[in-house]
């Protein structure tokens, strides 16, 4: 074989030497060996192209890349479709883009994909979190606005939700979102009235502890020592890591309730 440039090697020559080297490190054919007529479909092809409107040059986009397998040759044939009706005068009635955002995160609603697309790991999390909490956003500011609300707030605090096993999840994605490492701890102060038995006098002023008794739903005034003197009227039920203190004053029959914590506690009717 003579020693010519490779440019100027014969057709079959060429692709003897593409067929010995490995498949991802070929060299690249020289623009003078390629005849003038794949440049010219090549010019004549951007030529075509450039002439599209910004509605069809979207469309030629998406069809290009629907050749891929899997979810993103669906989400492209949606997008393609979606675009096209566009072009023709279409108008979503709510929103558009929920159908290929569904089918990319593999959810069947807009809101599950959205927290997804957001940064939440588990599908499991997003249809439990949003069949249980039954929000309305359409986009990235109604999302935040639903995490920093009081609701999921409240829900977060729980060691149940979304679910037992995404609860650590959902902890830390909406953390990372809202840019809360925890759920934020404020002071609530409620005035309640004591279930006193017959003959009973009401605590002493002074402060004392408070004790929520899971079981019977009742929120115990506690003594120093830990001692059970009388319960609230109301009865309650808080789920979270909360503390509680009340104080008596003179001349007052109430307690003066005040909770440290994450969420709110659930106050049920009087006993």
């Amino acid at each position: 074989m003579s020693a010519k440039p490779f440019s100027c090697a014969r057709a079959d020559t060429i692709s003897i030497t593409f067929s010995r080297w490995p498949t991802k490190v070929k060299p690249v054919r020289s623009s003078s060996s390629c005849s003038a007529s794949t440049f010219d479909k090549s010019r004549i092809s951007l030529i075509r192209l450039s002439r599209l409107s910004p509605a069809r040059w979207k469309i030629w986009t998406y069809f290009s890349c629907s050749s891929l397998s899997g979810v993103f040759a669906s989400r492209s044939a949606i997008e393609a479709i979606r675009m096209r009706r566009i072009a023709g005068g279409w108008e979503p009635e709510e929103f558009a883009g929920g159908g290929a955002a569904a089918a990319e995160t593999g959810v069947p609603s807009i809101m599950m994909a959205m927290l997804i697309r957001a940064g939440l790991p588990s599908r499991k999390a997003a249809l439990a979190a949003i069949q249980s909490a039954k929000p309305s956003f359409t986009d990235s500011a109604g999302l935040r606005e639903w995490l920093l609300g009081e609701d999921v707030e409240a829900r977060t605090a729980k060691v149940d939700w979304p679910t037992a096993d995404t609860s650590a999840l959902w902890r830390r994605f909406r953390g990372e979102v809202t840019g809360a490492s925890a759920p934020a701890w404020k002071i609530l102060n409620y005035r309640r009235l004591l279930k006193l038995e017959d003959g009973q006098a009401r605590p002493a002023s002074g402060v004392y502890r408070v004790e929520l008794d899971s079981a019977t739903e009742l929120a115990w005034i506690v003594s120093p020592d830990f001692q059970r003197i009388a319960p609230l009227r109301r009865s309650i039920l808080d789920k979270t890591s909360a503390l509680y203190r009340a104080t008596f004053i003179d001349d007052d029959e109430r307690a003066y309730v005040e909770r440290l914590g994450p969420g709110k506690p659930d106050w049920d009717v009087e006993l």
